[in-house]
């Protein structure tokens, strides 16, 4: 404790002889700082104190030339200037009189110092006594925080002096020809000359306030088009990092509308500036068409997650008519597909499977039979295989140009055979057909070939392309494919509804019935067909050799190559082509087909009984008794007795103009009809767009995102007026018009 007191009183001791040594020295040479109310620093040096009060007058010349004068550029640095403060640091910035001695510096053994005639030489450089270095008078006030390369921090001659002079020579000439130096010199000049024709502060701030939204208006052009080309094309916005403002969570819900992705918040600033076409078309699309990410493919898991979606989008399932999806297990399955699951709780939300997929599906089942689908496998490795070469591709067209009818051929090269894109796999077997002459020409010109691989795989698509069951198939194939095609393309159309869908497969179902009750005559073209095609080959049509124990295999007695192809080949197909028409078309329709007794052109098809049954199920949306629906639906029927069949309504949508309040219950049967979803076609078209959209590289892209870009790839036909697009952001986000400098930000 004793030591404790002694070493407080020894620093008592210290404390009092410093602040002595202090008031001793300081009487000698003391300095007072003024500090005004406008942040004014004036300095001066006092040499002995006085009991009057001193004057800048009765300094000495010595004196006065110590002064800091308050119009030094250095108190300019970082400081918020009124108008005038800034016009005086123009006009009156301080300058070292002829008899001051600039500071010298050591740099690297070599003392260095300011030169005047630097002043004399640029008109901008003014020096700073205060920062003790030289300062660019037009940057310092008027150039933004960055500039040059990446928006790097602007300090040497900007926001801190130049102290070093080695190089000071092409450092001010290099800072004369910089852009952000270019753009000060301009500010100035316009600041100067509003200021001097004596406009007053509002209407200089006005005028500033203008141009700096007209700046950022400019600024955002080259964004917005960067965005768009950018998803046009499928390129990443932000090259490889997934940093900046648009990612941010608070600017997405602000600007783009919920986070909706940068597309979708692009066609909502054009619906809102007017543009009602586009409005039209995205009514329904717009709202009710995304993509969901989804954590597991079970048909539970789906429900779950299109439920939430639909919650999301306030659509109620109680109100669902219809339910369109594919034939996986996970959509179609009876007992736990995403359609029986929904169908259980909501009994009036039908299920249609799409009618793409049904005629796709009806067509590969109908081609079991084992010549068939070997016809189409080779046709498929010899596509690939003449495409797979440049060397191949060119020999080919290089063959067909160099034929004698080469005008008759459109087509040089095969198509791949895709088994998801329906009208290319019918478009492959009948181009394969017109080219099989070069084909063949082809094939045996690279029987001989260099290289071992290519040699031996065109012999033996040569040897299989000769083979007379080949050669039917070939023509089976591409006469029946020509029928439906036509049907594949029509099924695809998005504004064909329910009823016209029906009716063109229920055309290309006695189409083909017609082929089976009439397979002589039908199978006899056919025939001719391929026998054309085996004598361009030097090929004879053939019956394979017959065995008594064949398993293999067709092995029927025929008096004719042409009668055994016939019963081999071409009638099991056909009826397996019937039979996949109506098990995937009536036979699974058959509860809501009925309806289709309310179409004028169609009523007497049906009897008014089964009409009857079905308009039952939706009691519940007609809301009458039985006795008023079966009197208005026997009522419609007369309506259209009179009426001649050429003017009678085809379709479900036809009918529903003519649907008038006396007719309300057939008016929401019709709608309904109408609603019933013919295909997926429309929704499956961005599958290959997501597959090029979301590769490995964007795997934690989500799901707002990726419906942008999805919409900005695919509707590439949709033009955007970026001016309105700017005027939204501005009106979302007002004072981000109003930022000094959108580069300094």
């Amino acid at each position: 404790m004793h030591n404790g007191l002694k070493r407080e009183k020894r620093l008592r001791v210290r404390v009092v002889f410093i602040f002595v040594w202090f008031c001793v020295f300081g009487y000698v040479n003391f300095t007072l700082c003024f500090i005004s109310r406008y942040d004014n620093v004036i300095l001066l040096k006092q040499e002995k104190p006085s009991t009057s009060a001193t004057t800048t007058s009765d300094l000495s010349v010595d004196a006065k030339d110590e002064i800091y004068s308050q119009l030094d550029i250095g108190y300019a640095v970082d400081r918020h200037l009124n108008t005038s403060e800034r016009y005086k640091f123009l006009k009156q910035a301080w300058t070292p009189p002829e008899n001051y001695k600039f500071p010298s510096k050591i740099e690297k053994n070599h003392t260095r110092q300011f030169q005047r005639e630097w002043l004399k030489k640029y008109d901008w450089l003014v020096y700073s006594k205060f920062k003790d270095g030289a300062f660019c008078k037009f940057c310092c006030l008027f150039a933004p925080a960055g500039g040059g390369v990446n928006f790097r921090p602007l300090k040497t001659l900007v926001a801190e002096p130049m102290k070093k002079y080695k190089n000071a020579l092409r450092e001010l000439q290099d800072h004369s020809y910089k852009q952000y130096h270019i753009k000060s010199l301009e500010r100035a000049g316009e600041f100067i000359g509003k200021f001097e024709s004596g406009e007053s502060v509002s209407v200089l701030i006005d005028h500033e306030h203008k141009n700096i939204i007209k700046q950022n208006r400019k600024c955002l052009v080259p964004i917005v088009k960067t965005i768009i080309f950018c998803g046009r094309n499928n390129l990443p916005l932000r090259s490889h990092r997934e940093k900046g403002s648009l990612n941010d969570e608070k600017i997405q819900q602000e600007v783009l509308s919920g986070a909706q992705g940068v597309f979708r918040a692009l066609l909502a600033f054009r619906i809102d500036s007017g543009d009602t076409n586009l409005l039209e078309h995205l009514k329904t699309t717009g709202k009710n068409a995304t993509m969901i990410k989804v954590k597991s493919m079970t048909g539970v898991a789906l429900k779950e997650s299109l439920e939430n979606q639909l919650t999301k989008m306030n659509l109620d399932l109680f109100d669902c008519r219809g339910q369109g999806y594919d034939g996986g297990s996970n959509m179609a399955g009876k007992e736990n597909g995403l359609a029986a699951l929904i169908q259980k709780q909501y009994p009036l939300a039908v299920y249609t499977h799409c009618f793409n997929h049904s005629l796709n599906l009806c067509i590969s089942k109908s081609c079991d039979i084992s010549c068939m689908k070997n016809m189409i496998g080779i046709i498929g490795k010899i596509s690939t295989f003449l495409s797979a070469s440049p060397k191949r591709v060119n020999l080919l067209q290089k063959t067909i140009t160099e034929s004698e009818n080469s005008n008759d051929f459109k087509k040089t090269r095969l198509k791949s055979y895709c088994e998801t894109r329906w009208v290319e796999r019918h478009d492959t077997l009948i181009i394969f057909q017109e080219l099989l002459p070069f084909i063949v020409q082809v094939l045996e010109y690279l029987e001989h070939d260099g290289d071992r691989d290519t040699a031996s795989n065109a012999m033996s698509y040569n040897a299989c392309i000769r083979r007379s069951d080949f050669l039917i198939c070939l023509a089976i194939g591409a006469h029946c494919f020509a029928y439906s095609v036509k049907l594949s393309k029509l099924l695809q159309n998005p504004t064909l509804d329910f009823s016209a869908a029906l009716e063109s497969i229920q055309i290309l179902l006695i189409t083909f019935q017609d082929f089976r009750e009439n397979s002589e005559r039908e199978f006899n073209n056919i025939f001719l067909a391929a026998q054309s095609m085996a004598n361009n080959l030097d090929v004879e049509l053939i019956v394979p050799r017959v065995c008594g124990r064949q398993t293999q295999r067709e092995n029927m007695e025929s008096r004719s190559p042409e009668e055994y192809f016939k019963r081999s080949i071409f009638i099991p197909f056909i009826d397996n082509f019937l039979s996949q028409l109506n098990s995937r078309f009536n036979d699974r329709l058959k509860t809501i087909l009925p309806l289709e007794g309310l179409i004028p052109k169609n009523n007497k098809i049906y009897p008014i009984k089964q009409i009857f049954k079905t308009s039952l199920m939706y009691q519940a949306d007609i809301n009458i008794s039985e006795q008023e629906l079966r009197a208005e639906i026997i009522m419609w029927q007369k309506r259209w007795e009179k009426v001649d069949k050429l003017n009678l309504p085809s379709t479900a949508t036809e009918a529903l103009c003519f649907a008038t309040n006396v007719f309300p219950s057939i008016k929401i049967l019709l709608q309904i009809f109408a609603t019933l979803p013919v295909s997926t076609a429309t929704a499956e078209r961005s599958f290959s767009n997501i597959k090029r959209l979301k590769t490995y590289l964007r795997s934690t892209m989500t799901e707002n995102r990726l419906n942008g870009l999805a919409l900005l790839n695919i509707h590439k036909e949709i033009n955007v007026d970026i001016n309105n697009i700017i005027t939204r952001f501005a009106t979302s986000k007002p004072r981000r018009m109003n930022l000094k400098d959108w580069s300094s930000d």
